[in-house]
């Protein structure tokens, strides 16, 4: 049996229903997590369960490749003009990881996910 993984999200928690992606620095989770797999979402920094969802399929590349092709199905942009979607999704991450550790050229992983 494999282990159950925990993905964690902090505000905003937007577009975490039916289908959607989150988008992860670095290659980590691409190599623990195969489709079919059930993962744990978990409200940072409170560790409050939110819910449950199965991996669909995750890539990894850059983020600029990543955000060009997956971002308008990234759960903080459903809903937004998927246009901008791209931009938006490298400010998020460069913001939230700060510009020393992520820029467009930085290696992510999208995970897939829907909800259970």
């Amino acid at each position: 049996m494999r282990d159950i993984h925990v993905i964690d999200f902090s505000a905003p928690m937007d577009g975490l229903t039916d289908e959607f992606n989150t988008v992860r620095l670095g290659m980590k989770l691409s190599r623990s997590l195969e489709p079919g797999d059930t993962v744990m979402l978990v409200e940072k920094p409170k560790s409050v369960l939110i819910g449950w969802a199965q991996v669909i399929r995750t890539d990894v590349g850059t983020l600029k490749d990543i955000a060009a092709r997956y971002a308008a199905l990234n759960h903080n942009q459903k809903g937004l003009d998927p246009d901008g979607a791209p931009a938006r999704l490298i400010e998020n991450m460069v913001k939230r990881y700060g510009p020393h550790k992520c820029g467009e050229n930085s290696k992510v992983t999208m995970i897939h996910l829907k909800r259970e």
